[in-house]
């Protein structure tokens, strides 16, 4: 999912036309791709404060049966106790997508998503683009 369909009413459309466009009726496992909406620009309350925007699960659409499973990417441990606290939350997010490197390995984040049984998956595991300087 990417980070300009967060809002309610479009998630499923995305998630729709991606199915579309790859010809499949579903997908093992759907990712939302960041923890925030960057469709405001990183919106805030009248005090200035950052919104906290994600997607709640609680609407999801493994029971539409698009997905198999949901899961989410960049978010961190705050970020995801936030969805594990929900109230009436049905799925929890299976896996935590981050960039995990020698010089980036992310802290007590593993066993925090181990704890939970959210398996996390690393990206850039030999470390992201650098500069040259």
């Amino acid at each position: 999912l990417w980070c300009i369909f967060h809002r309610p009413e479009l998630v499923q459309f995305s998630l729709e036309q991606s199915l579309k466009k790859l010809q499949l009726d579903y997908v093992d496992l759907y990712l939302i791709h960041f923890p925030t909406s960057l469709k405001n620009y990183f919106p805030t309350d009248e005090k200035g404060k950052f919104i906290f925007d994600t997607v709640d699960l609680r609407a999801t659409w493994e029971d539409a049966g698009l997905t198999k499973s949901i899961g989410v990417s960049k978010f961190n441990r705050r970020q995801l106790e936030m969805i594990l606290n929900k109230p009436g939350l049905k799925h929890k997010p299976r896996c935590n997508q981050v960039e995990c490197c020698p010089y980036l390995n992310q802290g007590k984040l593993p066993d925090f998503c181990k704890s939970k049984d959210i398996v996390l998956v690393a990206h850039s595991a030999l470390g992201s683009h650098r500069e040259k300087n």
